[in-house]
């Protein structure tokens, strides 16, 4: 088109979209994008008829879109100075991205904002809101807008002639973007998260409008459906029952260590039947499947105080996963017994590794028909040992 409503995506913000109408068509824009040389391409779908050189066309604007864009991008100007307010004038753009939903803004900072620190920048922008500080966008020579303090992009290439976008007292900035006529109509802003991009650079998502309508009402929904999980409709003391959720379950789980331990116990003493002595040396290895690492670590130990100068080799089958733990009393290591080395030459045998410290050590494998096998071959690896 010779010339257009529709603003092409550039300088962070995306591009416009709505409607082109002719006597022989309508068309739908899905998008609008800037060319290096200024001329602004339309991307349509042709909803019906045909379109030819010379028609004359009305375009339209998606206004509600457009507003909803306006106010992200004004946003970020305010925040960009709030940020240089509670940070420090280091502070600089290192990059924007606008839509109708959200914005996004990475500048530069040394270190994670903290919430204390959003909250403050949060308020600032809100307070300039409320203060509906009328908006202007006046084109000028670019030595008359750095007079007036305007901020421009580190990097970012200008022209002679430069367009100024003023909020108030507040802001003054270089940008070609589209922008409300005062910062009431922003209606609210928020932040949604802070997080880095890279060294030295940090980035904000916040929303305005009827984003943080919508962001309030999916917390609002979260809140209700953790109230539902928590069986509770006191909303307002969902905290103080979360903590008794926690505090029943820290209980809980202590009772099942304790009946764990008890079990353990049980079971050890069925094992202790199968020591066997290998010289001054006394070797138990046993086969308890369903038991996960922590509780055959928990067997093991409790049997090794049961036993005199010895070395336990535990293994278990928990669903197809081979677990191995070993521990040996200081008498036995001594002796030569090395439970990283037994573990090591065991898990082989099931296809696994493993190792450690030659009085601990663990490892796992994969064929569990190889167990009786691994067990097996304890009595000859700490035979071996204890002979050097």
């Amino acid at each position: 088109l010779d010339k257009t409503p529709f603003y092409g995506e550039g300088g962070g913000q995306v591009g416009d979209t709505g409607t082109i109408v002719t006597d022989n068509a309508n068309l739908t824009v899905i998008d609008s994008k800037k060319l290096r040389d200024g001329r602004i391409i339309h991307a349509c779908v042709i909803e019906s008829g045909y379109i030819e050189k010379g028609d004359v066309c009305k375009c339209k604007v998606d206004g509600e879109r457009r507003r909803n864009i306006e106010r992200n991008h004004s946003a970020t100007h305010l925040l960009q100075k709030a940020l240089k307010i509670v940070l420090g004038d280091h502070v600089e753009q290192a990059g924007s991205f606008v839509n109708d939903e959200r914005l996004r803004f990475d500048f530069s900072h040394f270190e994670a904002v903290t919430q204390d620190e959003l909250a403050k920048a949060e308020r600032i922008v809100n307070d300039e809101i409320f203060a509906a500080l009328d908006i202007t966008c006046t084109e000028m020579p670019i030595d008359e807008a750095k007079k007036l303090g305007a901020m421009a992009l580190f990097g970012e290439k200008y022209g002679s002639v430069v367009r100024v976008v003023k909020m108030g007292d507040f802001s003054i900035e270089l940008c070609g973007g589209t922008h409300l006529k005062n910062t009431a109509q922003c209606g609210l802003f928020k932040i949604i998260s802070e997080s880095g991009v890279a060294s030295g650079v940090r980035r904000i998502e916040a929303v305005t409008g009827r984003g943080v309508i919508d962001y309030i009402n999916d917390k609002n929904a979260l809140i209700e459906r953790t109230a539902a999980a928590l069986k509770t409709n006191r909303l307002n003391e969902l905290d103080i029952k979360a903590e008794s959720v926690m505090s029943e379950n820290k209980q809980l789980e202590k009772s099942i260590d304790e009946f764990r331990n008890k079990v353990a116990m049980l079971r050890t003493k069925n094992m202790m039947t199968g020591i066997k002595h290998l010289g001054e040396v006394n070797i138990l290895t046993a086969q308890l499947d369903g038991v996960d690492a922590n509780g055959l670590k928990a067997l093991a130990d409790s049997a090794k105080s049961q036993m005199q100068d010895g070395v336990v080799v535990l293994a278990s089958n928990d669903d197809g996963k081979i677990t191995f733990v070993a521990m040996a009393m200081k008498e036995a290591v001594e002796k030569g017994v090395h439970c990283g080395k037994i573990i090591k030459e065991v898990s082989a045998i099931c296809s696994g590794r493993g190792g450690g410290k030659p009085d601990m050590a663990q490892g796992g494998g994969s064929d569990v028909l190889k167990i009786d096998d691994a067990l097996a071959k304890v009595d000859e690896i700490v035979a071996e040992m204890i002979k050097k």
